[in-house]
């Protein structure tokens, strides 16, 4: 995956409160919740409403049958809440259409957090899977899946799960020179992707001495931790 290139210095990130969770609604679109909306290179010309709708309670993305080129993105972006925390980004999605330029960058659909301890990001085509700069994995990405990337602040390490299945294990997250932030969709401009994503959420997770403050969340986060 060592040429899945994402262009974030460029990203324009948006304000959030510290400690807050984040949580799409799958009923608007993202620039209607705080995103931003960036597309560059081969797909700098197409506008939002070209790519993305939501309906029937999901973000469909819609690439197919646009152009090809060496490099591009469309994406989502926005500020992330917790950079100096421990994190869980899970999100449900399906890969329904794929058209490719090559298999130099086939990730038509990836997720990424940008924190001040490290970098994740999970590149997703039809048939592979691959964390940044690691070698793919073969999957189904046809099939309706969820994924789950959680940081880990004190040992800068981030663990990726699939369908509750851990895939990688204290993976060491790299450092980039780049904005704080989190990021979906499309990151390459070689590969032309449709999917569905059902569901995505960034949260925090606290340390056990973390104040009361956010005891009204733990509850909830233990329930996280168990799926």
């Amino acid at each position: 995956m060592q040429k899945f290139h994402v262009v974030l210095s460029a990203l324009a990130l948006l304000g959030a409160t510290v400690g807050q969770a984040l949580t799409l609604d799958m009923t608007k679109l993202p620039t209607q919740q705080g995103w931003s909306y960036l597309a560059a290179g081969n797909r700098a010309g197409l506008q939002e409403s070209q790519v993305f709708d939501a309906s029937g309670g999901a973000l469909h993305q819609k690439l197919t049958g646009t152009a090809y080129g060496g490099s591009g993105y469309v994406l989502y972006s926005r500020a992330h809440p917790m950079p100096d925390s421990d994190f869980v980004l899970e999100a449900v999605a399906q890969i329904s259409a794929e058209e490719r330029m090559s298999n130099v960058s086939p990730y038509g659909l990836s997720f990424g957090v940008v924190t001040h301890y490290g970098y994740a990001l999970i590149g997703i085509a039809s048939d592979r899977w691959a964390l940044y700069n690691q070698n793919a994995v073969a999957f189904n990405g046809f099939d309706t899946h969820t994924y789950r990337l959680v940081g880990h602040q004190a040992t800068k390490t981030v663990d990726f799960w699939i369908d509750g299945v851990e895939q990688v294990k204290d993976f060491a997250m790299p450092q980039i020179d780049s904005d704080l932030g989190l990021f979906f969709a499309d990151a390459t401009g070689y590969t032309n992707t449709d999917a569905s994503l059902l569901s995505y959420s960034v949260n925090a997770v606290p340390e056990p001495a973390t104040s009361l403050l956010v005891l009204g969340v733990v509850p909830f986060l233990r329930r996280r931790k168990k799926a």
